[in-house]
């Protein structure tokens, strides 16, 4: 289990800090059991459960609590000035508040690693929140006429005095539509979330974001596409160092992509060096069902997975086949450890089979490539626009005759030249424009309509001006926070593909090496782990359709059984609109699961619609 945080900064000493504290982190034991320690006064104090106790500075005006874990350390000490004699004696807590120190909120352009922290400047009672670039670790707060909390989930908060739990239904109308963001509101009213990369300050009863991480475009020193390359395997190999550590299981999510491919081979080189092994884990449908594509996708990856697999002798590949049932069986388990509902239901199934698989063989992590569309398989057909930039039109011209889709390149083009209307217009004649997915039937009015403008307007077609921009853009809209891993499993997740000095590396190669070219989609991932991965993986242009099987785990008879046992709840018939619910199950399909309407309503918005009902109903019971 990671270590989980709390604290309090009390206003004219309304309350006792320290019994408060000690509340919240006893509301915490779920997602970890171990010790509790806490520093502060009745004022201010800041606590840990499962970790170490809060460090103070040596002037004794600093007090920093965090669930943190530090990679690439050698780096960070020679940056701050610190000699290996007392590296050993320095934990990765006292190592951040070093940093903190040092640089302040800018030390998360420094610190490579996983981490979620609270600094509180005992002097002033300031008190300033932060997680570290593409965090995995929570972090949330709450102000109040009593002062200021922070907790490692929302549970916490809800243990101090008086605190009320209170819906935010706006927030829930928009996760039942499916709308993506990243942003500090949360689905419980007047509880805040830091996000990835941000640091938050909390002065003079307010809250204020002071600093926010994101990837910065810096050319990289190398004159060929093979040098390129062997800056972004180079970064990639010392992130997969760091995190599959020195001993202990590793399992690691193996698909047909690149992303994972990527980072379960270069697992596997690495621990087969140390003698170790890697579990490798596929999802795939159940025995006996024949579960269709969607278009050219693949519905079984097993078999792709399979021959990267089979190139490491360390490797152990175990095809996870969910029985039916498994995720409507582990939803109420999920929402109570989750401090949202569960995103992604249709694919929950196959995700719960390999932590269980993983979990059974004794992993302590699970590797993950989640980020690499981002980072080391990205290649969008943006970064044309880059092109003209950095080395004029004459160049970009030439690059776009080798693209495979040239239709692609003049869209990129003209998304870049015209204004948004006429960019739109063009879309839609020229049939480029997706079918509009903004309509939300099972959403009560006004909240309907609320989430309805939101999706329209984020799924405004935008003429992206550079393919860094637009993979920046995505790479900090995500927020792919477990916490259930570590409660429920006893592990935790990493992310090789999201590693700070990988994503730097990937955002610093010229652009021209990015563009796709006929016969080699992302001719970059090819040079740099072309030696790592099967051809297969390397050149393949269809993309996996994990949970393909969906439809069979999910039979309507057993979602309406849930459905009318959630829809008797005040709170989630307040979101819902309980007739369109039924009419949708009444209507439920038989065949037709890779028809995009299908996948849509009920894959998507059915799905997530019970997920959230479900959340509801175990924050606010009847």
């Amino acid at each position: 289990m990671l270590p989980v945080i709390a604290g309090v900064v009390s206003r004219s000493g309304r309350s006792d800090a320290r019994q408060d504290c000690g509340a919240m982190l006893s509301a915490l034991a779920l997602w970890n059991s171990g010790a509790t320690v806490i520093a502060g006064s009745h004022e201010a104090a800041l606590g840990s459960r499962g970790g170490p106790a809060p460090c103070r500075s040596t002037d004794g005006e600093w007090l920093l609590a965090g669930s943190v874990r530090v990679d690439a350390r050698r780096n960070l000490l020679r940056e701050l000035g610190i000699d290996c004699g007392e590296e050993l004696a320095l934990s990765d807590q006292e190592l951040l508040l070093r940093a903190w120190l040092r640089w302040r909120e800018q030390l998360l352009d420094r610190i490579t690693g996983d981490a979620a922290f609270a600094a509180l400047h005992l002097p002033s009672r300031e008190l300033w929140l932060g997680r570290s670039a593409v965090a995995l670790r929570p972090l949330f707060y709450r102000l109040s006429d009593t002062g200021a909390a922070f907790a490692s989930h929302p549970v916490g908060l809800f243990a101090l005095p008086g605190a009320s739990k209170q819906l935010n239904l706006d927030h829930a109308a928009l996760m039942a539509a499916q709308y993506s963001f990243v942003g500090s509101p949360t689905i419980f009213a007047g509880i805040a979330r830091v996000c990835p990369g941000e640091v938050v300050r909390i002065a003079d009863e307010r809250a204020r974001s002071m600093y926010r991480w994101r990837p910065v475009r810096r050319l990289l020193p190398v004159r060929s596409a093979g040098e390129a390359a062997e800056a972004i395997r180079s970064a990639f190999d010392r992130a997969v160092a760091d995190m599959v550590g020195d001993d202990g299981q590793v399992a690691a999510q193996l698909s047909s992509g690149r992303d994972s491919s990527a980072v379960a081979a270069a697992a596997a080189s690495r621990l087969a060096g140390q003698g170790r092994r890697l579990l490798a884990l596929t999802g795939a449908p159940a025995e006996g069902c024949e579960a269709p594509s969607v278009g050219d996708r693949i519905a079984d990856e097993s078999t792709v997975a399979a021959a990267t697999a089979g190139r490491y002798s360390n490797v152990e590949h175990r095809v996870c086949r969910p029985p039916p049932g498994l995720a409507l069986a582990s939803l109420r388990d999920l929402n109570r450890l989750h401090h949202q509902p569960v995103t992604n239901f249709g694919n929950a199934h196959w995700w719960i089979a390999l932590h269980q698989a993983a979990a059974g063989a004794g992993a302590k992590v699970m590797l993950t490539g989640a980020a690499g569309n981002f980072t080391v398989s990205a290649g969008p057909a943006e970064h044309l626009l880059d092109v003209v930039q950095e080395e004029g039109m004459a160049v970009a011209l030439r690059v776009a005759e080798g693209m495979p889709n040239r239709l692609g390149a003049a869209r990129v083009l003209a998304g870049a030249m015209l204004p948004g209307g006429a960019y739109r217009t063009l879309l839609r004649l020229s049939g480029w424009l997706a079918e509009d997915e903004t309509s939300v039937p099972i959403v009560r009015e006004p909240l309907r309509r609320l989430a309805e403008e939101r999706l329209r307007v984020d799924n405004e077609p935008l003429g992206w001006r550079s393919g860094f921009d637009l993979r920046a853009h995505l790479l900090l809209d995500a927020d792919a926070t477990d916490p259930m891993v570590p409660a429920m499993w006893g592990m935790e997740t990493r992310d090789p593909t999201a590693d700070r000095r990988v994503i730097e590396a990937c955002f610093g190669v010229p652009a021209r090496y990015l563009v796709p070219q006929r016969g080699d989609p992302r001719p970059l991932y090819r040079m740099a782990f072309g030696d790592l991965v099967p051809d297969a993986v390397v050149a393949g242009r269809r993309r996996g359709y994990q949970g393909a099987d969906w439809y069979e785990q999910f039979p309507r008879a057993a979602v309406k059984a849930r459905f009318e046992e959630l829809l008797a709840n005040p709170a989630v018939e307040e979101l819902f609109d309980a007739q369109a619910i039924r009419g949708l199950l009444e209507h439920w399909p038989s065949s037709g699961w890779a028809e995009p309407r299908v996948i849509h309503t009920y894959r998507g918005l059915m799905l997530k619609a019970l997920a959230v009902a479900d959340f509801i109903d175990h924050h606010w019971p009847v």
